[in-house]
């Protein structure tokens, strides 16, 4: 919550869905649209939604809260099925157990995975 320091939820937390978009399509958006709501006496935002725009009609969304439930979670969505890791960015939560859920084509797997980030 420190202008002077860069403060605000984008660059605290927003960075892990910036970060995990990224580093899962392996690009670069094109175009990014940010909607943000500022804090007024503190001058930096408490909430961001992002929509990324890349090569070959990828979009991805993200949003980043300091007012929200606490959550570290994405999802990865295409034409076939989904992935989704409810567990992915601290490992100090759930005693470092991570989750990966992928749905396909109406099977589900679940596959658990000790510690670090995923």
């Amino acid at each position: 919550m420190s202008k002077e320091k860069g403060g605000g939820c984008l660059y605290d937390v927003g960075c892990y869905g910036i970060h995990s978009i990224r580093n899962i399509l392996g690009m670069e958006p094109k175009s990014v649209y940010i909607h943000a709501i500022l804090d007024e006496s503190y001058g930096v935002d408490t909430d961001v939604v992002g929509y990324l725009s890349f090569p070959q009609n990828v979009r991805a969304v993200f949003d980043a809260s300091f007012n929200m439930a606490k959550r570290a979670e994405y999802e990865v969505a295409g034409t076939i099925g989904r992935i989704l890791v409810p567990r992915a960015f601290l490992p100090d939560w759930y005693g470092g157990d991570k989750e990966i859920i992928v749905e396909k084509e109406g099977e589900k797997k679940i596959t658990y995975v000790q510690g670090g980030s995923v």
